[in-house]
């Protein structure tokens, strides 16, 4: 009976110290893993993932720079990364095996990479039902107030004047477009379409939203060039701006919630 104790014993700690956490490999899943309350599980993060000031774990690159030697040394139990990592890990088996491939290409990519970040995490299922939901009734709930359905919008992302992005057919352009705007860009097949000065004038959107991780950003308004645009002169260009926030997915509330203030439009 002693023996089988001690056997028991030293299984289970050997067990707990090769338990390593999680990794992602991309900010999105670090930040949901964070939402469900389960910080402490992440060991190592990318570069550019937003996590609470209190918790501290390593940081093994971006996409381009991906530290996989780091990677290798963590020995995660969980890897979560975007599909497009596959092709860097195909040459490390032993961290395919543990990797799960999520997209946030989609709302409905979205909403099944919760579901499936929580069932790794081992969240209840009530729980991740819930969070799904209420992601879904704050988009639905937008856009049945909507008073601007089918008003055309320029999105365009906060960042230097030397080159202007905006959203063409992409995840942003469904969200904003599920909510009843028409996006100008949707048909342009370039997901983030560089535009030029005189594009803005031919475009001419009703509004212009610009989505930006920082407060000091890009304003057409605030361009000699660019401030006889109708949405300049009708205070119809509005800005969101939060450190998640060009996270597809897991920045998806706060994009919701800043778009709630936008009064001309919503209730």
């Amino acid at each position: 009976m002693i023996k089988r104790y001690f056997v028991f014993v030293f299984l289970f700690f050997a067990f707990f110290s090769y338990s390593k956490g999680i990794v992602s490999l991309f900010p999105s899943a670090a930040e949901i893993v964070v939402d469900y309350g389960c910080g402490e599980k992440l060991v190592a993060v990318s570069d550019f993932a937003v996590l609470p000031e209190n918790l501290k774990v390593e940081r093994i690159g971006g996409y381009y720079d991906l530290n996989i030697e780091k990677l290798i040394d963590l020995n995660p139990d969980i890897i979560f990364a975007e599909k497009s990592h596959r092709k860097k890990l195909n040459n490390f088996p032993s961290l395919l095996k543990k990797t799960v491939f999520l997209s946030f290409l989609t709302l409905k990519d979205t909403f099944e990479s919760y579901k499936i970040i929580g069932e790794k995490l081992g969240i209840k299922r009530e729980i991740i039902e819930k969070k799904i939901k209420a992601l879904k009734g704050k988009q639905k709930s937008l856009e049945r107030e909507n008073r601007c359905g089918g008003k055309k919008i320029l999105v365009i992302l906060g960042g230097g004047r030397e080159k202007i992005y905006a959203c063409g057919d992409n995840y942003f352009t469904e969200v904003f477009e599920k909510l009843g705007f028409v996006n100008v860009l949707k048909n342009s097949k370039v997901p983030y379409p560089e535009l030029s000065y005189e594009s803005f004038y031919s475009l001419n959107p009703d509004f212009i939203f610009i989505l930006s991780s920082e407060r000091e950003c890009f304003n057409p308004c605030k361009d000699g060039k660019l401030k006889m645009l109708s949405a300049c002169k009708e205070g119809n260009v509005y800005l969101f701006y939060g450190k998640k926030l060009l996270h597809a997915g897991s920045g998806l509330d706060q994009l919701l919630t800043g778009l709630k203030k936008v009064n001309k439009c919503f209730r």
